[in-house]
């Protein structure tokens, strides 16, 4: 489990830096870098898993980190702010919780690492206390969000392989997983709307048109499909078309 979380908080810190690189101000003159704190020491702080490898690709950047998660405190226990559903609750639960053990920022700019973002609350919380420091601009950067009604999902131009690991993480942490799918009776549809075939007992049907996808996988039915990722089997069915037809080819699906 503690190789995998690694190998994940390496893929979401590329990711991170990747971002930093199309928006440069995130970096600019940048001092400071923290992950919010967990309440009790000991429960598992998943930041952690980011926060080491992003600031290691950072250095290869050229750019020194100070790294000051240490430094900031949870003091007091408010639960899961994200069970609050009113958002202005959220806000008036989590006031004065962080709190900085830092004389002086001396308004120098902070990057906050999440994992992820839903109503800003804690962010609010750590630029109050880090202000209350000093601190100069800060900014929140992080894995995942809550989207507006109006928001893609995700982006159109991604890479079939970075698709693969949207759909499908274990196609980088697990590949071996992979290996006894084999793809058998594969049928395209002359305008390419409908995909179909056999893996072994199991079939896959989908359905382009409609976005629909049939498959009597125990695992996808279980539990895949109810997050929209896929099993094994779809995945191989992807990398199958991908290595027949070319990337361009399988992206339009």
């Amino acid at each position: 489990m503690e190789k995998q979380k690694s190998k994940i908080g390496k893929l979401l810190a590329d990711g991170l830096v990747k971002i930093t690189k199309e928006y440069e101000f995130l970096t600019e003159n940048l001092k400071y870098v923290l992950i919010p704190p967990k309440f009790k020491k000991q429960e598992a702080n998943q930041c952690e898993y980011i926060m080491k490898p992003f600031i290691d690709n950072i250095k290869k950047e050229g750019l020194t980190l100070i790294d000051i998660s240490k430094n900031i405190i949870k003091n007091k226990d408010i639960g899961k702010i994200r069970d609050i559903k009113n958002r202005e609750d959220k806000f008036k639960t989590i006031y004065g919780t962080h709190e900085i053990i830092i004389d002086d920022l001396n308004g120098d700019k902070v990057l906050v690492l999440d994992d992820i973002s839903t109503a800003k609350s804690t962010i609010w919380d750590l630029s109050r206390a880090l202000k209350k420091k000093n601190a100069g601009e800060i900014n929140l950067l992080t894995v995942g969000r809550t989207l507006n009604k109006s928001e893609k999902i995700f982006s159109s131009d991604l890479s079939y392989d970075e698709l693969q690991i949207y759909f499908n993480l274990d196609f980088v942490l697990d590949p071996d997983r992979f290996n006894d799918v084999t793809i058998e009776s594969l049928n395209l549809s002359d305008d390419d709307k409908f995909i179909s075939c056999e893996c072994g007992n199991y079939e896959i049907h989908i359905d382009c048109k409609n976005m629909v996808v049939s498959h009597n996988c125990g695992d996808f039915k279980i539990r895949k499909h109810q997050n929209k990722s896929f099993c094994k089997h779809i995945t191989k069915l992807f990398i199958h078309i991908r290595n027949a037809r070319g990337e361009t080819y399988v992206r339009t699906f």
